[in-house]
């Protein structure tokens, strides 16, 4: 995106991290730790209004399944699931408002194809496609899409949770801008952070 000509705002819980990966792509970053309600909040409090949110933010972690806990589970569910869901239900209504806006979900194949080490973490990857339908179709119409996006296996730092960025967007080139839409827009996105202990729970 920053590439694109996107003004990129990285989140992640480490600060240093955040700064890296801000400092790679050109943008700025704020640390927050968005697996949890009060860290979502001060995100939004720092940036309150996203035209893009890009939602990456995931641990995950292997485990027999019968060993896994209902803490455990909890856990995972509000990092990998309700992180999204907090942020887009803050910044959809606002996106919907200006009529424009997009939101994207980054999935994972262990959602569809869930190892039996890894159930904790595919049952949440199972919830998020009923999720981003369910967003997509209370925004259907309004200048705003809700998508989910599955970009297969990439190299990882050990376990390291994805990223979550926000971005401002340039002005788009002459004539690519929607209609009756200023050409400026804000992304959300995620920045790397240190690799967790060997179960993040």
């Amino acid at each position: 995106m920053a590439a694109a000509g996107a003004d990129v705002v990285v989140n992640g819980r480490s600060a240093d991290c955040v700064a890296e990966a801000a400092e790679r792509i050109g943008g700025c970053g704020i640390a927050a730790d968005v697996g949890t309600a009060a860290g979502t909040a001060e995100l939004i409090r720092q940036l309150p209004d996203v035209d893009i949110p890009v939602n990456s933010t995931g641990i995950f972690a292997t485990e027999p399944v019968f060993d896994i806990t209902d803490e455990d589970r909890l856990r995972f569910y509000e990092v990998n699931v309700l992180s999204g869901v907090r942020l887009v239900r803050h910044h959809a209504p606002r996106t919907v408002a200006r009529g424009w806006g997009r939101v994207v979900f980054v999935s994972s194949e262990a959602g569809v194809r869930t190892p039996p080490d890894m159930v904790r973490y595919g049952t949440t990857g199972t919830a998020q496609p009923a999720v981003s339908r369910g967003m997509a179709e209370e925004v259907a119409g309004s200048g705003v899409t809700v998508n989910r996006v599955l970009p297969g296996r990439r190299r990882a730092t050990a376990c390291r949770p994805c990223p979550r960025s926000s971005t401002r967007r340039r002005p788009r080139r002459a004539g690519a801008a929607p209609p009756g839409r200023d050409p400026r827009g804000r992304v959300a996105a995620a920045a790397p952070d240190p690799p967790p202990t060997r179960s993040p729970a």
